[in-house]
């Protein structure tokens, strides 16, 4: 659950950065379909728990985000900075074992075992 959490939040500020952080319409818009895609894989790979490979699409996004401060044209520093941390995050969130499918269903259905 925390990794979802965290994985909208940054999501949710890739979206936001696209519009207050100088960005050029080409790496704005990439930067919006990249938060739009981790956000969506984030909601998928936690309404489908035993699929941890899911993760790998993040980690597949946050390494074109990141080449994108190279490729894209035109970023602003503070945007190029932006997207550099966020791909890190992005990243830096693979790392984290995935939850157990069992242990995940048992928290939510109330069951003990």
């Amino acid at each position: 659950m925390l990794t979802l959490v965290l994985n909208l939040l940054i999501a949710g500020w890739l979206f936001l950065s696209a519009f207050v952080l100088g960005h050029t319409e080409a790496s704005a818009w990439n930067a919006t379909v990249v938060a739009f895609l981790v956000a969506a894989a984030a909601l998928f790979a936690f309404a489908m728990p035993g699929r941890p490979g899911i993760r790998w699409i993040i980690a597949a996004l946050a390494i074109w985000l990141f080449a994108a401060t190279m490729v894209v044209p035109h970023l602003t520093g503070g945007a190029i900075l932006n997207e550099v941390i966020v791909a890190m995050a992005l990243a830096l969130g693979t790392f984290r074992p995935p939850a157990r499918a069992g242990r995940l269903t048992g928290k939510l259905s109330g069951a003990h075992g």
